[in-house]
């Protein structure tokens, strides 16, 4: 959850992610919908056991500080999904069904899905301190590469087929437009 306002902290105006665990299913949300929730909020602490996986630096990393639950029957949604976020949401879920019907295993299929698509919900924690620790995490993020590798496949093999230079570019636009949105619309795939 991205959250903009918490009344408790000083100054109740703020910006900060928090990832919030509720025993009851929430309402199917969407990204980029409004809702209010009363959270129970509590800081990330260092691990007590001598032992015990330490998720507090990564979580840091994302600029993560809290972590929280809420009681999902007291969710209050304020914004419902446009037709525009409720078709990118079927087309992710498409995506994420092909990518993991056709991978060979699930981690595979999460790695697919991050470095392609930018969907990173499957990536498990592992995964990601492993890339961390390795000075390698940047690869997980959608980038101009990502965006070059693209234009370049599209014009190529619209230029193989002998298609107009005219037609080519436009396609390679429209394709580039649909990938930024589908992947979230990233300053750096912008």
């Amino acid at each position: 959850l991205a959250a903009s306002r918490a009344p408790d902290l000083e100054p109740p105006e703020v910006r900060f992610r928090v990832p919030l665990y509720t025993r009851d299913l929430p309402a199917p949300l969407l990204a980029g919908q409004r809702v209010m929730v009363l959270a129970h909020l509590k800081p990330l602490e260092e691990v007590s056991n001598w032992g015990q996986r330490d998720v507090t630096g990564p979580r840091r990393r994302k600029a993560i500080v809290f972590s929280g639950g809420f009681d999902a029957n007291r969710l209050a949604v304020l914004s419902q999904p446009s037709a525009a976020q409720r078709w990118l949401s079927q087309t992710r879920e498409q995506l994420a069904a092909q990518v993991n019907r056709l991978a060979p295993s699930p981690d595979a299929a999460a790695l697919y899905l991050t470095l392609a698509a930018g969907l990173r919900a499957t990536l498990g924690e592992e995964l990601e301190d492993a890339f961390a620790r390795s000075g390698l995490a940047h690869i997980l993020s959608v980038s101009g590469l990502h965006v070059g590798l693209l234009a370049a496949l599209v014009l190529g093999l619209l230029r193989l087929c002998r298609a107009p230079a005219w037609l080519a570019d436009a396609a390679a636009v429209a394709w580039l437009v649909f990938y930024a949105v589908l992947t979230g619309g990233g300053v750096p795939v912008v």
